[in-house]
């Protein structure tokens, strides 16, 4: 068995009077077609969104929403609400393995025999960010594949995401060395 999970990263709330934040639009618009991608190529076809975006409900629910409105059919769960890279990509770990639980109590399997890929969509700026988090946390055995939207960051978050890249990158370093030498 495969299943796949699409896992669009918030930006932006919606301003008042629109639905969704333009940003936001653009991943769930990223994230549509990805979907309707396997639809259309997949003969066993598996896939569910995972919403864990929002310090409150509305981001999570506006995406869920626009996601609906484009496909009725569309299997979203909605994990519990965090903000941020890392934050998103935790706990929609968490939440795909608590419906991989579920899936192989369900089908009699051993979890061991769920194929798992995750498709992550954010902005080009943000792959090796994403990617680190996946390297630090992402379990081993999943295929993760990172889906860029056409929103690019202008100069100015580009050279704050970098600089967040960097000072990610050693607080993980910093903290998977002290948890070995711990153990």
């Amino acid at each position: 068995m495969t299943i796949t999970f699409i896992i669009p990263l918030a930006y932006d709330l919606a301003p008042p009077g629109k639905a969704i934040g333009r940003i936001t639009q653009m991943r769930c618009d990223a994230a549509l077609r990805e979907y309707w991608k396997l639809k259309k190529n997949l003969i066993q076809f598996n896939v569910r969104f995972v919403l864990s975006v929002g310090i409150e409900k509305s981001a999570r629910e506006q995406m869920a929403h626009y996601i609906h409105s484009r496909d009725p059919e569309a299997i979203i769960q909605r994990a519990p609400l965090t903000w941020g890279d890392e934050g998103e990509i935790h706990t929609a770990i968490k939440e795909i393995q608590k419906i991989l639980r579920s899936l192989a109590e369900e089908e009699k399997l051993d979890i061991s025999e769920i194929n798992v890929h995750t498709r992550i969509i954010s902005n080009r700026e943000h792959r090796r960010l994403i990617k680190l988090y996946w390297l630090f946390f992402g379990p081993k055995n999943w295929h993760m594949e990172f889906v860029p939207t056409r929103h690019r960051f202008g100069k100015i978050e580009s050279c704050r995401e970098t600089w967040k890249l960097v000072l990610e990158f050693l607080r993980l370093v910093t903290l998977d060395v002290r948890g070995k030498l711990e153990r």
